[in-house]
């Protein structure tokens, strides 16, 4: 029986999946750390070091490269066919990521205007062809759509994931990584941004915690017994709170960090509805962090807008996995991947008129 690979190349983490093309759903998981994260935290440190030296470049591919390959064949280890059942491999990413492992100049996403080399169109080659030392060297290797500026196909991945593109109602998702994508559309249109929220999210600047599920857990309590103000003041040099059995220690520059972060997204999300007004009929919280977000606490920190109750909000862990998965197993990727990305419209939030304007106004909780 032939089968299937799908890998999310995350700034953090690289997620990957295996299965039969026959399966409904993956039948193995894996999530390996990002071994890139040594020459730098977040995407745009590594952009720099690579552009600045060679020597970093090439290391920052070979890494990323390796950690693919382990995961993958770490996954074909447990398939009756060995490697050679391996058919196609579907990887997904941010635009970094995915300059980086098909070797496509960096130059653009440094500097304004900040569009991808390579976007709307899928890069198709042999497991070979593309670097990794994958089983069956022979396997189909794609590559999925950057859509424009930092979103790329992980984006196109959640969109595939949620049906968003097939949807009479407007559907909202929110990727909330390390690189932070909003989707918000139905089978119409379908309107897209990143918001740079991961970073503030996972900086060891915020000394209590390294992930956005502990700072909203964090706020919404604080605001709940009156700790801290709307705006965000904290009339305390510090307090200190036990979240799932470990103490942790909050100031106000951790309270400031964590209302940049939601500012991007809630501010994010506000621009969209601006391109795609009316109601939302579902939402999806998904990510690295947003996985892992309390939703009824989500709602309380504003983080969400007011006319969103908890209810019409569902976590989903991996999805862009899942949407590169369905795609995968597609008989006519290309067609199938036209279909979604011809409805996306990539919107630059800080060209809006009133971007800081609703930033500001985003601050509060």
């Amino acid at each position: 029986m032939k089968c299937v690979a799908c890998v999310d190349a995350g700034t953090t983490n690289i997620q990957a999946c295996l299965g039969l093309i026959t399966d409904k759903g993956p039948a193995e998981y894996v999530t390996v750390r990002n071994t890139q994260a040594i020459y730098g935290e977040d995407v745009v440190t590594r952009l720099a070091g690579s552009l600045k030296k060679p020597a970093i470049k090439e290391a920052v591919r070979k890494t990323i490269l390796e950690d693919i390959s382990s995961a993958v064949n770490s996954l074909l280890e447990k398939c009756r066919g060995g490697g050679e059942c391996l058919e196609r491999i579907v990887v997904c990413g941010n635009p970094v990521m995915h300059h980086i492992i098909l070797g496509l100049p960096l130059e653009n996403l440094a500097y304004a205007p900040f569009e991808p080399a390579y976007k709307a169109k899928i890069f198709k080659t042999t497991v070979r062809g593309s670097g990794l030392h994958i089983k069956n060297e022979k396997a189909e290797f794609i590559f999925l759509p950057n859509i424009g500026g930092f979103v790329g196909s992980d984006a196109l991945g959640v969109a595939a994931d949620t049906g968003m593109h097939r949807s009479s109602g407007a559907v909202l998702a929110v990727d909330l990584g390390t690189n932070g994508e909003i989707l918000l559309g139905n089978k119409t249109k379908i309107v897209a941004a990143s918001a740079s929220a991961g970073p503030a999210f996972a900086t060891n600047g915020v000394d209590f915690s390294l992930n956005a599920s502990d700072a909203v857990d964090a706020v919404s309590i604080l605001l709940k017994n009156k700790d801290i103000e709307t705006n965000g003041f904290m009339p305390f040099k510090e307090k200190i709170l036990r979240l799932r059995g470990k103490k942790i220690k909050i100031t106000q520059k951790d309270i400031r960090r964590i209302q940049l972060a939601k500012a991007a997204v809630r501010a994010g999300i506000d621009i969209l509805r601006k391109h795609m007004p009316g109601e939302i009929k579902k939402v999806v919280l998904t990510g690295l962090f947003g996985s892992h977000v309390d939703v009824k606490k989500a709602v309380s920190i504003k983080l969400l807008p007011e006319d969103i109750g908890a209810r019409m909000v569902m976590v989903r862990e991996r999805s862009a996995l899942c949407g590169a998965w369905k795609l995968a197993k597609s008989r006519d990727i290309d067609k199938d991947v036209r279909a979604i990305v011809s409805k996306i419209e990539h919107v630059e939030l800080h060209k809006d008129p009133e971007f800081q304007d609703i930033f500001a106004g985003s601050m509060g909780f």
